[in-house]
C-alpha cells in the first residue's frame, strides 16, 4: 500500500514537472518569437520570465 502512494506521487510530480517544462518551452518559443519581431524591450521581460521558470526547476 506505501509502496502505490510513493509511486502515486512520484507520477503527480513527474506530470508537474513536464507542465512546468513545457511552461518554459512555450516561453522560449515566444521570446524567440518576440526577438524576431524587433521588440527588444518585451523580449528581454520574457527572457527575465523564463530565467526565472528555469530558477523554479
Amino acid at each position: 500500500m506505501a509502496m502505490a502512494m510513493v509511486y502515486l506521487q512520484l507520477t503527480l510530480l513527474t506530470v508537474s514537472h513536464l507542465l512546468v517544462l513545457m511552461q518554459t518551452l512555450t516561453v522560449l518559443i515566444g521570446s524567440l518569437v518576440m526577438v524576431k519581431a524587433k521588440e527588444p524591450k518585451f523580449g528581454r521581460c520574457q527572457q527575465n520570465m523564463t530565467l526565472t521558470m528555469f530558477m523554479l526547476l
